[in-house]
């Protein structure tokens, strides 16, 4: 089940957390840099020894003090490939793999690739709903937190394009 919720993604409840992070595994968002530094200082120093991920590569590390058992970032920034369709759904595939693996039972997944300069925030919202809508079991709950009213506007018409 996906739902579009209005709220802060660190507020929510679920299993696990996607952070969009650039190549450096910094986060890329405030909500992403949010989560990383509540996740706490382990969790960073891990961080700082997996830096060089390709583009679209996603990791499962322990949440620690951020509230999800389970943090995902998610590389959606790297010098080596520009933002666009292709990489995005690399990116939301390599996320569901991850959960997958680990069993999570319900995700909360910011609408990536919405973020200023990403790109065109209709096509990302449509690459992310269709990949989030063959998300398999054990994934129950996908939660995709919106920031504005426009957010949830593109993230329901687009899940609404991806059902019909």
């Amino acid at each position: 089940m996906i739902r579009i919720v209005r709220a802060d993604p660190l507020e929510l409840d679920a299993g696990a957390l996607v952070v969009a992070v650039g190549e450096d595994l910094d986060g890329i968002t405030p909500a992403a840099r949010r989560a990383t530094l509540a996740a706490g200082p382990e969790l960073l120093a891990r961080l700082a020894r997996l830096r060089g991920l390709p583009a679209g590569a996603a990791i499962l590390v322990p949440g620690g003090g951020s509230g999800f058992d389970f943090l995902i970032p998610v590389v959606l920034l790297a010098r080596d490939e520009p933002s666009g369709p292709a990489l995005l759904e690399r990116a939301a595939t390599n996320v569901l793999r991850r959960a997958a693996e680990w069993d999570v039972e319900s995700l909360v997944v910011p609408p990536l690739g919405l973020g200023a300069g990403q790109m065109d925030g209709e096509e990302a919202a449509r690459v992310l709903m269709r990949v989030l809508a063959g998300a398999a079991l054990p994934l129950r709950d996908i939660v995709v937190p919106a920031s504005s009213d426009w957010e949830v506007s593109v993230l329901e018409a687009a899940l609404a394009e991806v059902r019909a």
